[in-house]
């Protein structure tokens, strides 16, 4: 959930801090969003998501199970 319009950047890091997905990237009104991670391709493990929304900045541990 956003407060402002803000420019957003959402990106997926792997252990080794390597970027393996880019989710989002640019601006967006002010609400509820969500972003869908399509992971067909990578390894099972545990990934980061990072959330850049103007000067705030939110990290998540994941975990994908196949």
């Amino acid at each position: 959930t956003l407060g402002a319009r803000s420019n957003v950047v959402v990106k997926v890091f792997n252990q080794l801090g390597e970027e393996v997905a880019t989710l989002f990237n640019g601006v967006q009104e002010s609400g509820d969003h969500t972003a869908t991670f399509k992971a067909g391709t990578l390894p099972a493990g545990a990934y980061v998501v990072r959330l850049e929304a103007g000067s705030q900045v939110a990290t998540q541990k994941i975990t994908l199970v196949k």
